[in-house]
């Protein structure tokens, strides 16, 4: 396989009966032999960061070609014969003879595609390692197609977009009021929104599920959206209101979270508060951890902050999304079910019409391929269920 990307490095694989050239088809792909009693192995990567390596076996070789963000492959070779094993792919890998690949006509004249004729992608730099798991796989299969991907943030990604000079739009969070207003004003109409993959509750992300926090010793161990809006307002302005016992039930409520500007202010307002205004007792902050730090030194306080930010010195509360529903966690596993009211999304926007390549990008990353890519992110970000897979693929078709 003969690589187009600005690092490859070519190894040789020898063995008793031959020797493989292998060259990398990425960025940075690298192959390692492991030798033992009966042969060896060589794997071929087809994505951004693939070590390989090799095992002597007594007969046959195995030359294993990988699909994923990060593949560990173990190929057999032995003393009489050959095997060439593919891993479990629906994308076309090209190969002498493999299966065929599709091209995506674009339009030369669009302000998305570089002098170079590569496609422009503004949007969100925590996608990075995620993009650059998932455009592997696009080429392979359309290999006409090259990315230049500018991932510097959320806040460049709906202005590139009404412009034309993105193709599409990965990003953290919805368009803000305002962003969606200057999209309008640009296009003349509302941009289409995919949902990706499920916000993430490692602390290595930067876009994490929207929790509620308190003090370690508080003894409140929940609430319902409908007492969070109160609080948040300045409505209840006491503990017993929300639920709390104790010495701590007639005293008065601290509320903080971040500012009503900031993505999870809006994110609050819209989701908890339903529109209504913060109170005046309410303390807006610029950053999660300055939310976590603040409620963690006011046995009183109670605040909104990303949930991957919280501390041992907080407690997430658990959240009920109406008065007798049941309370549930901000936890992986309510995440993926559905049951966590305050989740959050990875996005991509794209222009309507929808164009052959945004269809093709968004069908590639709402496959098991493009899934498994993300669930394998560094950052923990979360793929979709079967339910908002299917809802999602369906606003593609």
């Amino acid at each position: 396989m003969l690589g187009s990307l600005s690092d490859v490095r070519a190894q040789s694989w020898k063995g008793k009966h031959g020797s493989v050239l292998l060259l990398g088809s990425l960025s940075d792909v690298r192959a390692q032999s492991w030798k033992g009693k009966h042969g060896s192995v060589l794997l071929l990567g087809s994505v951004s960061d693939v070590r390989a390596q090799s095992r002597k076996g007594k007969h046959g070789s195995v030359l294993l070609l990988g699909s994923l963000s990060k593949v560990r492959t173990q190929s057999w070779r032995g003393k009489y014969c050959g095997a060439l094993l593919l891993a479990s792919l629906s994308f076309p890998i090209v190969a002498a003879g493999a299966a065929p690949t599709r091209e995506i006509e674009i339009p030369k004249s669009a302000a998305f595609v570089t002098p170079e004729g590569a496609i422009t992608v503004v949007g969100y730099n925590d996608m990075r390692d995620i993009l650059e798991g998932i455009v592997p796989l696009f080429v392979a299969a359309h290999p006409n197609v090259r990315f230049a991907l500018h991932l510097k943030g959320t806040r460049f990604a709906p202005a590139a977009l009404a412009a034309g000079t993105s193709a599409f739009a990965p990003m953290g969070g919805e368009l803000t009021p305002k962003q969606l207003e200057e999209y309008r004003a640009a296009t003349g109409d509302d941009p289409l929104l995919f949902r990706v993959a499920h916000a993430s509750l490692s602390p290595r992300a930067l876009s994490g599920p929207l929790a509620i926090f308190v003090q370690r010793d508080n003894p409140l161990q929940s609430i319902n959206l409908a007492q969070a809006a109160r609080a948040f307002a300045g409505e209840a302005l006491r503990w017993r209101e929300l639920g709390a016992t104790g010495a701590i039930a007639d005293r008065p409520i601290h509320p903080y979270g971040l500012k009503p500007e900031t993505v999870l202010g809006i994110f609050a307002q819209k989701n908890v508060l339903h529109g209504r205004a913060f109170g005046k007792q309410f303390v807006g902050l610029a950053q999660s951890t300055e939310v976590v730090e603040r409620v963690a030194g006011d046995s009183l306080g109670i605040g909104f902050a990303a949930a991957n930010r919280g501390s041992p010195s907080v407690r997430a509360l658990a959240l009920a999304a109406g008065r007798n529903e049941q309370p549930v966690a901000p936890t992986a596993e309510n995440i993926l079910a559905g049951r966590y009211p305050l989740d959050r999304f990875l996005l991509i926007y794209a222009r309507r019409p929808l164009m052959p390549l945004a269809r093709e990008f968004l069908r590639l990353v709402l496959s098991p391929e493009g899934q498994r890519v993300i669930a394998e992110s560094p950052q923990g970000y979360l793929p979709l269920s079967a339910a908002e897979l299917a809802a999602e693929r369906a606003k593609v078709e």
